[in-house]
């Protein structure tokens, strides 16, 4: 019995690990010259197309209540359409001009203009503004002046 099955021929394939294992470890400057090569070409990409933001938020929220009234449905209703109309004036042309006029033309038009959004969370009366700009203090600038001319502009 054991005749024939020594004699049978084996189907398959034979994978020597270790084998594999030292012909990689005799390569293995290659892989890590390799990996180096990899990480500075990614170190490169990622300086070269990143672009610092910083941002200026602004919280605003609408209220039409006196300090000792209760708010009901109707109140709060109201807020939260009021809220639509504050989101456009913090939008319009008159408040960015004016925002641009009061840093006495420091920053042009577009710029003021493309820094600011604005967003009403979704049924409240809460808006939130934010300036986003290359640098730091020209968001804190332009955040500072909206609120400086808002009461103006309204």
């Amino acid at each position: 019995m054991s005749d024939y099955s020594s004699s049978q021929k084996q189907k398959g394939f034979k994978l020597n690990i270790l084998g594999y294992l030292v012909e990689l470890s005799k390569k293995l400057w290659l892989i890590l010259i390799l990996a180096n090569l990899a990480g500075l070409f990614g170190t490169i990409v990622g300086r070269v197309t990143s672009e610092r933001k910083y941002a200026a938020d602004i919280t605003f929220i609408v209220n039409t209540l006196s300090d000792d009234e209760r708010a009901e449905s109707g109140a709060i209703s109201a807020q939260i359409n009021i809220s639509q109309t504050f989101k456009r004036i913090l939008t319009s042309r008159t408040l960015k001009t004016a925002v641009k006029e009061s840093l006495n033309d420091k920053y042009t038009y577009g710029t003021v203009s493309s820094s600011i959004t604005v967003e009403v969370v979704s049924g409240t009366n809460v808006i939130t503004m934010k300036v986003t700009t290359d640098d730091a203090n020209k968001s804190y600038e332009i955040a500072n002046a909206v609120v400086a001319v808002y009461g103006d502009v309204l």
